[in-house]
């Protein structure tokens, strides 16, 4: 984002924490308040704002009123550059189902020990699956990306209202070069868009 770059180029902020929100939801506050209230304290990570606690901060890409292109066109050189050799080197993204939560909790299990976080049971991943799809049979997603059969990236969305999210993701330490990642959060944001 433009507020993360200008802080990162003045050196104002060593920590995303120490960087104004763009935008900020007041009912969210109030929630805050009132939880605050009733004794629930924040716990303290290692300032990251993910692992084994939901994350803290949220960036979205605005979709309404613009085309995929537009989008396409807003994001860095290196980013479109990662899609576009993804593309070519022949990462196929697809979605999921129950029955592919395994092989994303593998890669996931892989993200958690290379980014030192504690990773959810796979248990987590099946409750949440059933409890989602029964309210609304397209609240989640699963998604995932694989070069000649390997599963290289897994990412789950999840969908309320007009409002789509990049729930969880995870890659393998496999195969980095051929930007899996990048492939599987351009097909989520198309499908989203």
């Amino acid at each position: 984002t433009p507020t993360l770059k200008k802080a990162i180029a003045d050196a104002t902020a060593t920590r995303i924490a120490d960087v104004p929100a763009d935008d900020t939801n007041p009912r969210a506050s109030e929630w805050i308040d009132q939880l605050r209230a009733q004794g629930w304290r924040r716990t303290e990570s290692d300032g990251a704002g993910f692992g084994d606690l939901q994350p803290r901060y949220v960036f979205q890409v605005p979709l309404a009123g613009r085309t995929l292109d537009d989008v396409f066109g807003g994001f860095n050189q290196l980013w479109r550059r990662n899609v576009r050799k993804a593309e070519k080197s022949g990462v196929d993204v697809e979605m999921g189902d129950f029955d592919d939560l395994a092989a994303f909790h593998e890669v996931y299990t892989v993200t958690a020990e290379r980014d030192g976080f504690n990773p959810r049971p796979l248990s987590y991943f099946h409750r949440m699956w059933r409890a989602m799809r029964d309210e609304d049979a397209d609240r989640i997603r699963l998604y995932l990306a694989r070069h000649e059969g390997d599963v290289l990236a897994a990412t789950t969305w999840v969908r309320v209202a007009d409002r789509v999210w990049y729930s969880y993701g995870a890659s393998s330490n496999d195969k980095r070069e051929l930007r899996a990642s990048n492939a599987i959060q351009w097909r989520m944001i198309c499908d989203a868009h």
